[in-house]
């Protein structure tokens, strides 16, 4: 059967003087229920005005879908890709189509025959935003499974603005739809990973965001400790899509998103059982998103360490280290590797190298770590420079010691803590001390003559042994430092005699036992000035108990004047300079307060 537009065309010649117009066109057709693409080649061979007719046969179109189910979803597809060359035509159609298809699966059906043809990108935004005002009623199960057959279309031959439609139209839906809800029911979940997954294949970073967002939100139980929150996240992010991992964690997740996850220093680190501390290693492993959330926490919880808690702290976070039986020998467990580097990055500007508090499994961890150096990522790396540092000083610093060339104030104040033997920790070979180059006669005690010795009635201290190690060998330094002091303040009353008479080389010692009672003066010197003065002595070795005696070298401070203590008499003070040296001399007796004097001179 021929229709009247068909013997039309057929016989146009005759009717040229006639041209039919849009309305006699468009009621034909309608009579004739012509299929769309007829609808297309009749209005083009007739020499229409296009954008006149379509507009025109919108809403006689929108009708037949709605009431009629006249038009396949094929022929609207491929309809709505026509019209996309008439800038004015096709948003006209594209949001009345979406308005009055019946079902969701029409929907979905047109969306993704369409999405498959060539739509230009301004076309694109338009009918993401058509598409949603359609679902955007939709329950958030209901949407899910939408999108979830949308990504499994993707996975066929689908061109790429179908990726980036479907990505809008969840992007749209999720700021709108979904932000700010609080989910916290199973299926709720499932849908968040559902959709999650989705916008992991449609490479949508704004929608990745907002659902991570939300799903961090429903890890974020106010009732469940710190500890417990990380371990929900962690096992949720290891659960979702392997495809998330080409995404970079640092461009979408933001720290006020993760503020009820950072645990308190050291606090909630220092409760982390062996058992759950395992399990966050294993989850972690090869999930950048996990390993990038850890490195947020760590460096967010760091931010509370406290200089004046930070040795109590260390002892505590070393204690926890032992419990949770991490090994020091495995450099491949990275959320280790990372906590203590970073701790110790942290905490390295209030460590003294001599007075290091107990963290020796600390320590030994780090130790390791840096003498496997391989692996490492740039993160610990970085860390660990600062721990390499530190060990450069602490190496310089032994070496002062063993060759006697460190100030005498690290002997006076290291003997103590080295019973922990932290200090030992950074040598790894006692034996590296004999190849020091240092002269055997530095080693050996002063030689003094035993007239001498034997006035002042104590042992002479050991030789410095190198091969003892550096706990034997800051003892016997120490002990070394204790006798001088004691030997020049017996025999100083003389030294400042024969400076007096400006005996040759006296004056060069006597500036030399003044700057060695400060902290900063090395101990070689120190002993160089012990035999120099020591040799001045010998000279004097016939008369020297003579002298002693004179002086009152021999002899405790004695109070000879047992007045009133309180009075500042100069009386007083002066027998005291008589009979004393150069100390502090409390007096006590029968006193109602304490009168401290320094006596700074000797008067014969």
């Amino acid at each position: 059967k021929i229709g009247f537009i068909d013997k039309y065309l057929k016989f146009s010649s005759v009717f040229e003087s006639f041209p039919i117009d849009v309305d006699t066109f468009l009621h034909f057709s309608e009579l004739e229920e012509s299929t769309l693409s007829k609808l297309i080649n009749d209005a083009e061979k007739l020499n229409l005005d296009e954008t006149a007719f379509y507009h025109r046969f919108s809403e006689l179109f929108i009708h037949n879908v709605k009431e009629t189910n006249r038009y396949s979803s094929d022929e609207i597809a491929a309809f709505l890709e026509y019209l996309t060359q008439f800038q004015t035509c096709f948003p006209l159609y594209c949001g009345g189509i979406f308005k009055t298809l019946q079902s969701i699966k029409d929907v979905q059906d047109v969306y993704c025959l369409l999405s498959n043809k060539s739509i230009p990108e301004q076309c694109q935004r338009r009918l993401s935003n058509d598409i949603y005002l359609r679902l955007k009623d939709l329950s958030i199960s209901d949407f899910s499974r939408f999108m979830k057959l949308s990504a499994e279309k993707l996975k066929l031959d689908y061109k790429p603005s179908f990726k980036s439609i479907a990505g809008t139209i969840l992007e749209i839906y999720l700021q709108y739809q979904v932000r700010g809800i609080h989910f916290r029911g199973k299926n709720d979940l499932d849908n968040l990973k559902t959709l999650f997954c989705c916008s992991i294949q449609f490479a949508n970073n704004s929608s990745l965001s907002l659902l991570l967002e939300c799903i961090i939100e429903t890890c974020d139980d106010q009732n469940a400790t710190c500890i417990r929150r990380i371990i929900k996240l962690f096992e949720m992010l290891s659960d979702l899509d392997n495809g998330l991992q080409n995404f970079d964690p640092s461009s979408i997740v933001k720290d006020d998103w993760i503020a009820y996850f950072i645990p308190r220093w050291p606090i909630d680190w220092i409760q982390i059982s062996c058992d759950v501390y395992e399990h966050l290693i294993s989850i972690s492993r090869n999930n950048k998103w996990i390993l990038y959330l850890w490195e947020r926490f760590v460096l967010l919880s760091l931010l509370d360490v406290q200089p004046t808690q930070c040795e109590t702290n260390l002892e505590e976070f070393n204690v926890w280290l032992k419990n949770a039986k991490i090994d020091v020998h495995n450099g491949n467990d990275y959320l280790s590797a990372f906590l203590i580097t970073s701790l110790f990055h942290n905490v390295e500007p209030f460590l003294k190298e001599l007075a290091l508090p107990e963290m020796d499994h600390i320590i030994c961890y780090l130790l390791n770590l840096k003498n496997q150096a391989r692996n490492l990522s740039s993160s610990v790396e970085t860390n660990l420079k600062s721990f390499e540092i530190f060990c450069e000083r602490i190496n310089k610093i032994i070496r002062n010691i063993v060759c006697l060339t460190a100030p005498r104030s690290i002997f006076q104040e290291t003997p103590n803590r080295l019973k922990s033997n932290i200090l030992n920790l950074f040598v790894s070979d006692p034996s590296l001390f004999t190849t020091f180059k240092i002269s055997d006669d530095l080693l050996h005690f002063p030689k003094i003559h035993p007239s001498i010795l034997n006035l002042r009635n104590q042992q002479q201290p050991n030789d410095i042994v190198l091969s003892n190690g550096l706990v034997d060998i800051v003892q016997r330094t120490s002990d070394w430092i204790k006798w001088y002091d004691g030997f020049i303040d017996t025999f100083l009353p003389i030294l400042d005699w024969l400076n007096s008479y400006e005996v040759q080389g006296i004056n060069n010692i006597m500036l030399a036992v003044k700057e060695g009672r400060r902290g900063t003066f090395q101990v070689f010197i120190m002993r160089t000035t012990i035999q120099q003065i020591a040799d001045i002595l010998e000279t004097l070795k016939n008369h020297l108990f003579r002298l002693c005696y004179l002086f009152n070298c021999l002899k405790p401070v004695m109070v000879i004047d047992n007045g009133i203590t309180k009075r500042l008499s100069q009386e007083f003070i002066e027998e005291m300079k008589r009979s004393g040296s150069d100390k502090i001399i409390e007096v006590k007796e029968r006193s109602s307060q304490l009168q401290t004097v320094k006596i700074q001179d000797r008067q014969l």
